[in-house]
């Protein structure tokens, strides 16, 4: 038996394994769900082939365009992250609050209500006894 199949699932060792080693993250959850070994190999195969050649590309084309000017390299690709998050962080921001709507009630005449656009909070009350 190999010392990593002798890891206890939950351990805190696992856990501090798998953070430090990168391709444990992705290795664990493959063996906790029981996904089929061929197509977990397969697939791990195109993403370490995909990722190999986009960082070599990267790579190459930043070292050309910034050869004489490496602290121009730097802030553009700084800059481009934080704008990068910045547009992931506003779209999920945007679609979660069009997930929240209050499901429209019929009102007393029997025609459904349209639905609050800023509904207040719901609080629960506390239940005694």
């Amino acid at each position: 038996m190999s010392s990593l199949a002798s890891l206890q699932v939950g351990s805190l060792v696992s856990y501090l394994v798998a953070f430090f080693v990168p391709a444990l993250d992705a290795i664990f959850p493959a063996l906790l769900t029981g996904y089929p070994r061929r197509r977990f190999v397969s697939a791990i195969a195109v993403a370490a082939v995909i990722w190999a050649l986009y960082a070599f590309f990267i790579g190459r084309l930043g070292g050309k365009a910034f050869e004489d000017n490496e602290w121009a390299g730097l802030l553009i690709a700084f800059g481009a992250s934080i704008a990068i998050s910045a547009v992931i962080e506003a779209g999920r921001r945007l679609w979660a609050r069009s997930r929240r709507q209050v499901p429209a009630t019929e009102s007393e005449d029997g025609q459904a209500a349209q639905p609050v656009a800023n509904p207040a909070p719901v609080t629960k009350s506390r239940r005694t006894g």
